[in-house]
């Protein structure tokens, strides 16, 4: 798949930038991962989960990593965490996790581990009562307008920018630490209540742990595109420290 390598070679790139910042390469691909993938929802439930759920199938036969897939919030014990080398936030929302599962994905994230966030991972915990996870995630969904396409922007020198159909996030509380790997031209469509250009896919940095978020995945079309295809292949790289 010629597209895929492409943006699998230019998110490396911009993410070797990030390398050089202060975030050292801990691993070598994903061969023999084990990936925990969370998708339960106490708001909103995305009707693309299942696509999210097989894009990442289609990533674990290609790359050799292993997926447990769970709506079951008692799965986040420091035992079970350790487990895994990454924990995958599919479209979750809503407060998923009690207080006592809290304590022990701060723990997990902070002993050296990484989240992979995608599409509503930043409508999730959003009520303020767990800020070490928005500090985490890196931003709060505010708002969105309706599905439309967008222009978009990678940061990477020499990658050109493209066009994609999306649900486009706004966010509230969005953090300066991020660092974006793609920007949305917000004057691009229409409804949004920023302007400018805004990441929409980044990574970010908190003591000890990572996250990596992927502002698209709202539609079962978005997980077939290979730019999607490479953000989620890069994110659970970065995820797992490589």
């Amino acid at each position: 798949m010629p597209a895929l390598t492409s943006w699998l070679r230019w998110i490396a790139a911009a993410l070797a930038l990030v390398s050089l910042a202060g975030q050292p390469a801990q691993a070598e691909g994903l061969q023999g991962a084990r990936i925990l993938v969370m998708s339960k929802t106490a708001g909103f439930r995305h009707a693309s989960i299942p696509a999210g759920q097989a894009a990442l199938l289609e990533i674990a036969r290609e790359e050799g990593l292993t997926l447990t897939f769970t709506e079951d919030a008692a799965q986040f014990t420091d035992d079970n965490l350790a487990r895994y080398d990454a924990v995958v936030f599919l479209s979750t929302t809503g407060n998923i996790l009690d207080p006592a599962q809290q304590a022990s994905f701060e723990r997990y994230i902070g002993s050296g581990h990484g989240l992979l966030g995608i599409h509503a991972a930043t409508d999730t915990e959003t009520d303020g009562a767990w800020p070490w996870y928005n500090t985490l995630i890196g931003a709060k969904f505010k708002s969105h307008p309706a599905i439309q396409e967008a222009l978009l922007i990678p940061t990477a020198p020499g990658a050109a920018e493209f066009r994609a159909t999306d649900e486009w996030y706004d966010f509230n509380d969005a953090l300066p630490s991020r660092r974006a790997l793609l920007e949305i031209d917000r004057g691009s469509y229409q409804g949004s209540s920023a302007t400018g250009r805004e990441p929409i896919v980044w990574t970010n940095e908190v003591a000890g742990g990572r996250a990596f978020y992927i502002g698209l995945g709202h539609t079962d079309e978005s997980y077939a595109s290979p730019e999607m295809r490479a953000f989620m292949v890069q994110g659970l790289r970065y995820a797992i420290g490589d």
